[in-house]
C-alpha cells in the first residue's frame, strides 16, 4: 500500500488541504485549506465567478501535526480537522476563521476522514492506527466531546475513511490495510455497534480503500482503492449491510485517495495520486453501478487527492498534495463533464482535503394569517441567509384541495372556497437549488433544507357568527337603595371583543344624563358577558330616581358592538325604559 504505508511509517510527511466554501448573507463565498504538514496551517480563499480565488489572510491558522481531512458544521459556523486530535474554527462573516476554546478536542490519537452527522449534533472520525472510530457530540457553540464507549473497534486495521447514511442511522469505516469496510449501526446515545456480517470486504486482492461518500439516498456507497487503482462501490441495504455492486470495484486511475459523489446524485469523482488527476463517472440510479463520463479523467496536479463540488453543482475543486495548489475546474451540470480553469490556485504544503460550506435554506415566512375576504393576497417575507437575489421558487399549498402553485412573485393571490381555517404552506428554493430537502453524501451537507418550508393556519372569515344581544325592554329600579342599573347581555358564536358605546338616559323634566363607560372585554366563544350600566354620576342617578318616583319612565339607549379577530362585527342599539 503506496499512500497509507507512508503514512502509517511516517505520520503523514505531507501536509492536508481543506477547502470550505462559506456564505455569509449577500457576501461572496469562501474556500479554506489546511496543510498536510508537520506544522499544518489553515488558508482562506474568496471564490469568485469562474472558480477564482482570492486569499484571506485573516484565515490562516494552526492546523496541528498532519491533518487529512476537514469537514463543516450543517449552519456553515464551525469547521473541524482531523489531525492528531480534532482541531476546531469558528467561521466569521468575513471569512476569517478563530479557534474554538478547548481546541484540539480529546484525544490525541490521529484523526483521517471526518464525518457530521446532517443534523450537526455529532461528529465521528476514523482513528488511523487506533483502528477504531472515534465519536463526538457537538455542542452548540461547536465543542466537541467524545460519546459514551468511543472509540468503536472497526475489525479492522488502519481506519482511514468515515461515512454517514443521511438517515445517520448508519456509519462506515474503511479499514485500509486490510482491505474492508467496517458499518455501525448507530444508537439513540449516539454509540456504534458492529453491523452482522462486519467488517466487509472493499474487493479482490488487496485494494486498500480510503476516503468515502454516499449517494444522497443512502442506496449507495463508494470509496477510493488505493491500492489496485479502482473505485469500490456498495450497495447499502436497510439493516446497513453492504454488498458489492455488480461489476465493482470499476477501474480508475494511479492511486485513488476517495470518492465524491455530486449533489443531485449522478455522479462520482475520485482524485488521483499517481496519475494526478480527476476520473468521472456516472452512477446508474438503478443498480449504482458506474460508468466513465466524456473526457475522463480530466488534467489536476500533481498527487491530486479530495475533490470538492460546491452546492450548486457549478464548480469542482481537486487538492493536490505536491504540488501545494488547488485545480479549479467549472462544471456542466447536466452531463457532469469538468473543464479545467488554470493557473491552479496556490495553496498551503501538501493541500490534501476539500470541503465545501453547506448551502443554508430560504427561511420561509409569509401572512396574512386571517382575512375577512375569500379573496385572499399573501405575501412572502421569505429570507435567504447566503444567497444573494431573489428566491428562485416559491411553492403555495392552500390546503383547501387546490393544485399548488409555484410562482417567482413575491405576492400570490388566491381565492378560498369557504370560511374556515387553512393549512397554508409556503415552500422555498434558493437560485443555488435549496430548498426543504437537506442533500447529503456523507460528511457534509451539500443543503441545510431545515427552515425552507412554512405552514401557517390561516383562518378565513367574512362573516361575524352568531351575534346575540339582550335587553329587557322594562327594567325596574332599586329607588329605595338609591340605585339605578340598566343590564343586558352580548356574545357571539366565535370569540368576540366587545364595547359599548353612546350610553345615555332620557329624562323626562331633567334631560339627558350619561351612562359610565364599559370597559372593552373579550367574551369566549358560545358565552354571553353580562353588562350592568350605571349612570355617570349620583347627580345624574339622583334625577333618574325622582323621574321614576314621579311615575315616569326615563329611556336609556347604548349601542353595543361585537368584533371577531378577522375585523367582521355586529352592533345593535338597545333600548330600554325604566320603572
Amino acid at each position: 500500500m503506496r499512500v497509507l504505508g507512508r503514512i502509517a511509517l511516517l505520520l503523514g510527511a505531507s501536509a492536508l488541504s481543506a477547502l470550505a466554501l462559506a456564505t455569509p448573507a449577500g457576501a461572496a463565498h469562501y474556500l479554506y485549506t489546511a496543510d498536510d504538514d508537520s506544522s499544518g496551517t489553515t488558508s482562506g480563499f474568496t471564490i469568485g465567478s469562474g472558480a477564482a480565488l482570492t486569499p484571506i489572510a485573516a484565515a490562516t491558522e494552526d492546523a496541528g501535526t498532519f491533518p487529512l481531512s476537514v469537514v463543516i458544521s450543517p449552519d456553515a459556523k464551525h469547521l473541524y480537522v482531523g489531525s492528531f486530535g480534532l482541531y476546531g474554527y469558528d467561521i466569521a462573516a468575513d471569512g476569517s476563521l478563530t479557534p474554538m476554546a478547548g481546541s484540539p478536542f480529546a484525544p490525541t490519537q490521529g484523526l483521517a476522514q471526518l464525518a457530521i452527522t446532517p443534523d450537526g449534533q455529532r461528529l465521528y472520525a476514523a482513528g488511523r492506527n487506533s483502528n477504531s472510530v472515534y465519536g463526538f457530540s457537538l455542542a452548540a457553540d461547536g465543542s466537541a466531546t467524545q460519546l459514551p464507549n468511543s472509540p468503536y473497534a472497526t475489525g479492522g486495521t488502519f481506519s482511514f475513511g468515515i461515512a454517514i447514511t443521511p438517515d445517520a442511522k448508519n456509519v462506515y469505516s474503511s479499514n485500509g490495510t486490510s482491505h474492508t469496510i467496517a458499518a455501525f449501526s448507530v444508537n439513540a446515545n449516539g454509540s456504534l455497534a458492529a453491523v452482522a456480517g462486519s467488517p466487509y470486504s472493499a474487493g479482490p486482492g488487496t485494494p486498500g480503500p480510503q476516503f468515502m461518500a454516499l449517494d444522497p439516498t443512502g442506496r449507495f456507497l463508494y470509496a477510493g482503492n488505493n491500492d489496485n487503482n479502482t473505485v469500490a462501490g456498495f450497495a447499502i441495504a436497510n439493516d446497513g449491510s453492504l454488498a458489492l455492486i455488480a461489476g465493482a470495484p470499476f477501474p480508475s486511475g494511479g492511486g485513488p485517495w476517495g470518492a465524491t459523489v455530486s449533489p443531485d446524485g449522478k455522479f462520482v469523482y475520485v482524485g488521483t495520486e499517481g496519475g494526478s488527476n480527476v476520473y468521472g463517472y456516472g452512477i446508474n440510479n438503478v443498480t449504482g453501478a458506474l460508468g466513465p463520463l466524456v473526457g475522463s479523467p480530466y488534467a489536476g496536479g500533481s498527487f491530486t487527492r479530495t475533490v470538492a463540488i460546491t452546492p450548486d453543482g457549478t464548480a469542482a475543486f481537486a487538492a493536490n498534495l505536491v504540488g501545494d495548489n488547488v485545480t479549479r475546474y467549472t462544471r456542466n451540470t447536466g452531463s457532469g463533464v469538468l473543464t479545467t480553469i488554470l493557473p491552479n490556485q496556490a495553496a498551503g504544503d501538501g493541500t490534501t482535503g476539500a470541503v465545501i460550506t453547506p448551502e443554508q435554506a430560504p427561511t420561509a415566512a409569509f401572512g396574512p394569517t386571517l382575512s375577512q375576504s375569500r379573496d385572499v393576497t399573501f405575501t412572502s417575507t421569505t429570507t435567504d441567509p447566503d444567497t444573494p437575489g431573489p428566491i428562485a421558487d416559491l411553492t403555495w399549498d392552500f390546503g383547501d384541495g387546490s393544485a399548488p402553485v409555484s410562482t417567482t412573485n413575491t405576492d400570490t393571490q388566491h381565492t378560498f372556497p369557504a370560511d374556515g381555517t387553512y393549512g397554508v404552506k409556503l415552500t422555498a428554493t434558493d437560485s443555488g437549488g435549496c430548498g426543504p430537502a437537506s442533500v447529503y453524501t456523507g460528511q457534509t451537507l451539500y443543503c441545510n433544507g431545515a427552515p425552507a418550508t412554512v405552514t401557517h393556519q390561516v383562518t378565513v372569515d367574512t362573516v361575524l357568527d352568531g351575534a346575540v344581544f339582550k335587553a329587557k325592554k322594562k327594567q325596574k329600579q332599586k329607588v329605595d337603595k338609591g340605585k339605578v342599573t340598566v343590564k343586558a347581555k352580548a356574545g357571539a358564536a366565535e370569540k368576540v371583543l366587545l364595547a359599548v358605546t353612546g350610553g345615555k338616559v332620557k329624562v323626562p323634566g331633567a334631560g339627558k344624563v350619561k351612562l359610565k363607560k364599559v370597559p372593552q372585554a373579550d367574551v369566549a366563544a358560545g358565552q354571553l358577558k353580562k353588562l350592568k350600566l350605571k349612570p355617570a354620576g349620583k347627580k345624574g342617578t339622583k334625577a333618574i330616581l325622582g323621574a321614576i318616583e314621579a311615575g315616569k319612565q326615563p329611556k336609556v339607549s347604548f349601542k353595543v358592538r361585537l368584533e371577531d379577530d378577522a375585523g367582521n362585527f355586529a352592533e345593535k342599539t338597545l333600548k330600554v325604559k325604566l320603572k
